[in-house]
């Protein structure tokens, strides 16, 4: 096969060196993928709810900073109906991050439209070997970039699961209420959204994020499906290498949004069920949220004493903070594959998470231990005898810690990059 620098255009409508998330996904990958192609990227200026805030960062970025070989970088903004569907979406910000569903992914639909016609006359001049859409990662909006008349490439993406019911009781009235339409929205979207199911017969490569979507989108595909994580782990960081004495007691860490989707709550009676997880576990709680009050009541109606909580932590204290840490807790229902994960195995800490969509990808038996998402019973219990297990068992620590070490390279960003460099190359050719 022969190897040469092809015309790739990636359309990332998050975009950004300095935000996490989907941001993160789009800077880490395209960044790193033009080390071995030349890369036009198409982004937003900004969010919905923000609309320069992107560009700001990347001129910021590239203020004090060399451009990078092989990249050229183009801003889209927010069209005008997106803005105003914007401007009636704000007020309904309560209901989730990016407000009522149905309105903000209506104004994206209408940035892709806009995306689509300046990759169309881009086109015209640059005649591009292939095409990616990168970020939102979520199946619903896979744009238009599949019409472009040259090979597609979609994703990482996913999504298309549903919270299993057994977990509604942790949900509020609301809570159920959004999950069941959720549900219903996925089923609808993924089975009878005409531009969902044409990218999905027209990609010549879709990236899955979890064994679920890769088993639905293979239902209807044309093309090859395969299995990438959405986020990658980071080269170059410090791993923790102090060895924990029996009679010491361990450090665990939760980070994340109080919600119920984190479902924080099963961390706290995971370890309130025996006077073992409370004395020799301090675990470090660090986000914010609707729910942190909450948690805080019921952390004290449990007796838990063994618990600092943190409001806000920049991106570099949370690796400082994992990296004093022996092991991090991963309590989320539903994910993709939480950055917080890969920052954990970045410094060679266990997780202890679901076995579940991404999450179920990204931690293997070598750094970490998952759980069964079955039930809140099943939850509570399991992540209790998994802590108990780290306790009782420092050998079992230290091998988690060696696997974490050795797993970080593996799904690392370079990593993704360079497969994802390579199968276009395959496909082209």
């Amino acid at each position: 096969m022969k190897s040469q620098r092809l015309k790739v255009l990636i359309v990332a409508h998050e975009f950004s060196p300095f935000k996490g998330s989907e941001c993160g996904v789009g800077w880490n990958l395209i960044t790193r993928i033009a080390k071995y192609h030349d890369i036009t990227v198409l982004y937003a200026s900004g969010s919905q709810f923000r609309p320069n805030s992107y560009v700001q960062d990347v001129n910021n970025y590239f203020s004090t900073a060399d451009s990078i070989p092989g990249l050229t970088i183009i801003n889209i903004d927010q069209p005008v109906i997106t803005r105003f569907i914007s401007f009636l979406n704000s007020p309904l910000k309560n209901l989730s991050q990016i407000g009522l569903p149905f309105l903000y992914y209506t104004g994206y639909k209408f940035w892709q439209k806009e995306a689509f016609r300046v990759a169309k006359r881009l086109h015209k001049t640059n005649h591009f070997d292939i095409v990616h859409q990168l970020t939102q990662i979520t199946f619903r909006e896979p744009g238009y970039m599949w019409k472009l008349g040259v090979p597609f490439v979609w994703g990482p993406t996913g999504n298309t699961t549903n919270l299993p019911k057994e977990f509604y009781p942790l949900l509020s009235f609301r809570g159920r209420i959004m999950e069941r339409l959720r549900s219903f929205s996925n089923n609808y979207q993924f089975n009878y959204t005409a531009r969902v199911i044409k990218a999905n017969k027209r990609a010549a490569l879709i990236y899955a994020f979890s064994n679920e979507d890769a088993w639905r989108f293979r239902k209807r595909a044309t093309g090859d499906v395969k299995i990438m994580l959405d986020v990658g782990t980071y080269d170059g960081f410090r791993k923790p290498t102090s060895k924990k004495l029996d009679s010491q007691k361990l450090k665990g860490i939760w980070c994340g949004q109080f919600s119920e989707r984190k479902a924080p709550s099963i961390l706290l009676q995971a370890l309130a069920k025996d006077p073992l997880t409370k004395d020799m576990i301090d675990i470090l709680i660090v986000g914010s949220g609707p729910l942190r009050e909450a948690m805080f009541i019921m952390a004290n109606s449990l007796q838990l004493h063994n618990i600092r909580w943190i409001e806000n932590v920049s991106h570099d204290e949370i690796f400082t903070l994992m990296g004093e840490a022996d092991f991090f807790v991963h309590t989320s229902l539903r994910e993709a594959t939480s950055s917080v994960l890969t920052e954990a195995l970045t410094m060679g800490i266990p997780v202890i998470c679901h076995d579940a969509n991404g999450m179920s990808i990204a931690i293997n038996e070598t750094c970490g231990i998952k759980i069964p998402l079955a039930s809140p019973e099943v939850s509570i219990n399991g992540f209790h005898e998994a802590m108990k297990s780290l306790i009782l068992n420092r050998n079992l620590l230290e091998e988690l810690k060696s696997g974490a070490t050795k797993r970080s390279p593996e799904i690392s960003w370079d990593s993704m990059a360079e497969i994802i460099a390579n199968d276009y190359q395959t496909i082209v050719n």
